[in-house]
């Protein structure tokens, strides 16, 4: 039971969409319902797991009551809302409806070792499985060239701050864009060579995007250094990722970071705000860095585009150790293994 796996492309869509796949491939017999037929599909079919998303969490229990009895019951854990809304200081603070939830499940299958260890902090009773995203890209070569002899040259020969940044984010509140392209407007100077891109979708944003629009327009420190590209398909994504030589994330709340490690597999320099998850894409070994806000991160981006050879120190480790990609085959595979190991040491 999951959300459209045609709409808005989201990490937790894209997830759902990959392991539905891989698992049909695998000959799984598997039935795919959305919110509103769920209920009767539930009362006309026998299944041995049924898997909620968790962005049904307040239709959980109704799941669960109507599930054919000999059925365990699933939750893909792709975020709580306890966390979107307080972040790291509700970490020990459950919502009524995650409680609820977490109790009445069988299995709780989560993206990443963080959110797995996070709910075994919190209690959490049931077996919980962490299974991680899938990473394929497609980059036509660009880590097989140095950070360095990939930098602009000045008509003296000498190297310029060319930061060509790109940030992978939905112009929602949660992403913070708002908040790091208002920092970027206090500290750029005409001089400073930073452009940015913002991949994803503009129009779930509401008032917040357009704040995000309004001020790259008028503000004069950002007006022609930010572009808004939308939402692109994963290989147009890929392709700007091949691009781009510094990596920002702002964003408040990490379950997984699904682009962030798209970054680290494309050799791109990574600048995040500290939120969950991000940590594990984070190594000063790989040229990325944690900051405290997206202040902090701001700061960071200038001082980068001011002094072209600590970029370019930072894009050449980062090219040299990118992440090998991860088969979405892979994922359907460890799942399976899960559920295998599960169903042998049943009652």
């Amino acid at each position: 039971m999951v959300p459209a796996l045609t709409g808005r492309p989201t990490g937790g869509t894209r997830y759902n969409a990959e392991l539905i796949r891989e698992l049909s491939a695998r000959g799984v017999a598997l039935s795919v319902v959305d919110l509103a037929s769920a209920e009767a599909a539930l009362a006309t079919t026998a299944f041995d797991w049924v898997w909620v998303d968790s962005l049904y969490l307040g239709k959980f229990p109704t799941y669960v009551a109507r599930a054919p009895r000999a059925a365990r019951i699933g939750l893909i854990l792709h975020y709580l809302p306890s966390l979107l809304e307080r972040g790291e200081s509700a970490r020990e603070e459950l919502l009524r409806i995650e409680q609820r939830a977490l109790a009445e499940s069988s299995v709780v299958l989560t993206t990443s070792a963080y959110m797995q260890a996070l709910l075994i902090d919190r209690g959490l009773e049931c077996p919980c499985w962490a299974v991680e995203p899938g990473v394929e890209l497609v980059l036509g070569g660009s880590c097989s060239e140095s950070g360095t002899a990939r930098l602009q040259t000045q008509s003296d020969g000498g190297p310029i701050a060319a930061v060509a940044a790109i940030c992978v984010a939905h112009v929602v509140p949660g992403k913070g864009v708002l908040e790091l392209l208002q920092a970027l407007a206090r500290l750029l100077l005409p001089a400073d060579r930073l452009k940015l891109c913002i991949v994803g979708d503009f129009n779930a944003g509401g008032d917040y995007a357009e704040a995000c629009r309004e001020l790259a327009a008028r503000d004069s420190a950002l007006r022609g250094r930010v572009e808004f590209l939308g939402t692109l398909p994963p290989p147009r994504v890929a392709r700007e990722l091949a691009r781009a030589n510094l990596f920002l994330s702002a964003s408040r709340m990490e379950s997984f970071g699904m682009a962030l490690a798209e970054a680290r597999v494309a050799g791109v320099p990574i600048l995040a705000c500290e939120a969950g998850n991000v940590a594990a894409h984070v190594s000063a070994k790989w040229g990325a860095e944690l900051l405290a806000s997206p202040s902090e991160l701001a700061r960071r981006a200038v001082e980068l585009s001011r002094d072209p050879a600590l970029h370019a120190e930072r894009w050449r480790l980062a090219c040299e150790h990118a992440a090998p990609p991860r088969p979405w085959s892979h994922v359907a595979e460890e799942f399976l293994r899960h559920a295998a190991a599960l169903q042998a040491h049943a009652p």
